[in-house]
């Protein structure tokens, strides 16, 4: 029964929901609209808007309520690349913040870190531990989904929204925002051609 808040007035999560599937379900008609009434039609294509559409479907998708407890639904790898336009002050919290929630994430029951002192990193879920670096994290991270998706799509995937200096193996989101040009493209958010995971577009090593 979630709320959400802005100063005085309140809203129900599920409305805001609704809303934003009903604008993207007619997002194309909208935008026809106005263009034929001389209206400014690139406020359509705010990036705020493709950023509140993927959080609601992230929100909306990645646990599941059922008989046995809940199921956690999407990768680490999955929310981590759903979410990149999000930002956090600590940037460990770029994957620490959806690690409760990642079905390759530690058990809901137990302290990883307690329970299990032996496992490392790359065989088990990623332990938290703000000594580590922003690098080091992001290291774990990537080594962890190339050995759980058996691909290296995550070297080509844009996920970082950081000022930080990274390796080439870690694709800043900053690159792929191209300054708008109304001539070329009405497009806001370029992909990285590998797609997301479990959406791949194709699979050149042929499994």
């Amino acid at each position: 029964n979630v709320t959400l808040h802005c100063g005085q007035p309140a809203i129900h999560y599920r409305d805001l929901v609704e809303a934003v599937a009903i604008f993207m379900s007619f997002r194309v008609k909208i935008s026809d609209l106005f263009r034929q009434n001389n209206m400014n039609y690139q406020d359509l294509a705010d990036r705020k808007l493709t950023i509140a559409e993927s959080f609601i479907n992230v929100s909306t998708n990645a646990l599941r309520v059922t008989n046995s407890g809940i199921q956690r639904r999407l990768s680490l790898e999955a929310l981590v690349s759903k979410l990149k336009d999000l930002t956090a002050t600590d940037p460990l919290d770029r994957i620490y913040s959806v690690l409760a929630i990642a079905k390759d994430g530690p058990p809901f029951e137990e302290d990883t870190r307690m329970e299990h002192p032996n496992i490392t990193q790359h065989d088990g879920p990623l332990v938290i531990d703000y000594d580590k670096s922003p690098l080091e994290l992001y290291q774990d991270f990537v080594v962890q989904a190339i050995g759980r998706s058996q691909s290296l799509d995550i070297i080509c995937r844009y996920w970082v929204n950081s000022d930080l200096t990274l390796p080439t193996w870690v694709r800043p989101l900053q690159s792929t925002q191209p300054l708008f040009d109304i001539d070329v493209s009405e497009r806001t958010d370029a992909d990285s051609l590998v797609g997301l995971p479990d959406h791949n577009y194709y699979h050149a090593s042929r499994g």
